[in-house]
């Protein structure tokens, strides 16, 4: 559902209507895109179409509507507040319960797959499928030397649920390949196309001709048991408050953008906790934050990608699931404890089996070495950066192509990024050299530059329907 010129609008296949555009006087602020590689707002890439946030109210009259949110709604756990009279026993088997009730509904699904990795979150949606009695196939990719302990991790959990494990080799890449500017270029647009501009990362989103009618599940979502924007608050309450908390996610390269750009960001974000009444609570500020503006904008993008291929679920999100999850302290989810706990009450073995180059969070310095002592070979890989299934993999390509960047960027003056860019300090950064994270930066920059051309925008938006058929757009 989108709100699109305060009307309400429902789509059945989650594409936006009406053509991208972008220009200097009705632009969203893609600020934020540039910065963390999402839209930290509620702002998408479409004129006058706003993202509704999750929980909301929508009441339509007369074809107009009205939304009304309330994150205390949902957020309405004790989220950093004290604990000492929780029944913390209780509320793990309430949750657990909860948790495997939400498969219920898909126990007769047929064609079943889960992306299993070595780690937490597909651990856990597998053990809930299998508890629950559903029919699955799990697979896994190997792409060598880059991701063994992945690999090595997922066969034991397979293994220790008696599951059906497909292992997909992939050609192994040494880290000195190189890749071509027109290949990087092409990559970097085919995952814009596929996610309606919501993300710019992820190398593995591209475009499937053919769909198959299966339901594949993975984790997503595992970061909100996890934490999310709340996890290390209690280090760090003297550095930050809401506001400073939210600018440090979304808007840290900061000085690389014009004062007033960065001003407007920065001014949102405070109308936006003082709207939702979080100004003055910053767990609950990072948890709404987190839920709305990064979980939940990245899950649309990834279904949207997704859809276009097979059916994808995302049991971690469950509403029912998600509700229970915030009622509890904030502790739980930050040091791992809420998540090992479902685990260990849907099948006790699996938290005993390694995780790839991981360990439990709240685990003190004595149990983690014996930990890997007894699992050498679950810390064999640090994974390949570089991989299409890596979070950051182009930024992790700009120390071999970031000449080619800096030179695409520049020689784009007219593009609307430069109404936000400061053009003075990236030519200087080309100058002094990029650091790590200056890589990140340079990247968000490059995907805005092609997403804001009209080049682009005629190759992809032909019409208000998606168009499949102009996988490749000539490049500006």
């Amino acid at each position: 559902m989108i709100n699109w010129r305060n009307q309400a609008i429902l789509t059945s296949d989650g594409r936006p209507l009406g053509k991208c555009r972008l220009n200097a006087s009705e632009t969203p602020d893609i600020y934020s895109f540039m910065n963390a590689g999402f839209f930290g707002n509620d702002e998408t890439f479409y004129p006058r179409v706003t993202a509704i946030p999750p929980y909301a109210t929508l009441h339509v009259s007369g074809g107009r509507s009205q939304e009304k949110c309330e994150f205390s709604e949902l957020l309405s756990g004790k989220l950093g507040g004290d604990d000492k009279d929780y029944d913390s026993s209780k509320y793990f088997d309430s949750i657990t319960d909860r948790f495997i009730s939400g498969f219920s509904a898909l126990k007769g699904a047929s064609s079943v797959e889960i992306q299993l990795s070595g780690g937490k979150d597909s651990r856990l949606v597998l053990a809930g499928m299998t508890a629950s009695g559903m029919n699955v196939v799990a697979k896994t990719t190997d792409g060598g030397s880059h991701n063994f302990t992945d690999v090595y991790c997922a066969k034991l959990v397979a293994d220790a649920l008696k599951v059906e494990h497909i292992i997909t080799k992939t050609a192994q890449r040494s880290v000195e390949a190189t890749i071509s500017p027109d290949d990087f270029y092409t990559r970097t647009v085919d995952t814009l196309k596929a996610t309606d501009f919501g993300l710019i990362s992820f190398g593995n989103l591209g475009f499937n001709r053919s769909f198959r009618d299966v339901r594949v599940f993975n984790g997503l979502g595992g970061e909100l048991l996890r934490g999310g924007y709340s996890k290390g608050l209690t280090k760090q309450k003297v550095k930050y408050n809401s506001h400073s908390l939210l600018i440090s996610k979304w808007g840290r390269f900061s000085t690389f953008f014009k004062k007033e750009s960065s001003e407007r960001y920065g001014n949102y974000i405070t109308d936006w906790l003082e709207e939702n009444e979080l100004s003055e609570n910053m767990p609950l500020a990072a948890d709404a934050a987190y839920l709305y503006c990064r979980m939940g904008r990245w899950a649309a993008a990834l279904a949207r990608s997704g859809s276009m291929a097979r059916i994808p679920t995302y049991p971690l999100l469950d509403n029912s699931f998600m509700e229970a999850v915030y009622s509890a302290p904030v502790e739980y989810r930050s040091n791992d404890r809420l998540l090992y706990e479902v685990l260990r009450r849907v099948n006790r073995d699996l938290v005993d089996i390694p995780l790839a180059n991981d360990y439990w969070a709240f685990w003190d310095s004595e149990q983690i070495e014996k930990f890997k002592l007894k699992w050498p070979d679950a810390f064999r890989s640090r994974g390949d950066q570089r991989s299409g299934a890596n979070l950051d993999w182009r930024a992790n390509w700009v120390d071999v192509i970031g000449e080619h960047l800096f030179d695409f960027i520049l020689s784009s003056p007219s593009s609307v990024v430069f109404d936000f860019v400061d053009r003075d300090r990236l030519e200087s950064l080309r100058a002094t050299g990029v650091n790590y994270g200056h890589r990140f930066l340079l990247f968000g920059i490059y995907s805005a530059v092609i997403a804001s051309s009209n080049e682009f925008q005629r190759g992809v938006y032909s019409n208000v329907r998606f168009s499949l058929d102009d996988l490749r757009t000539t490049r500006t």
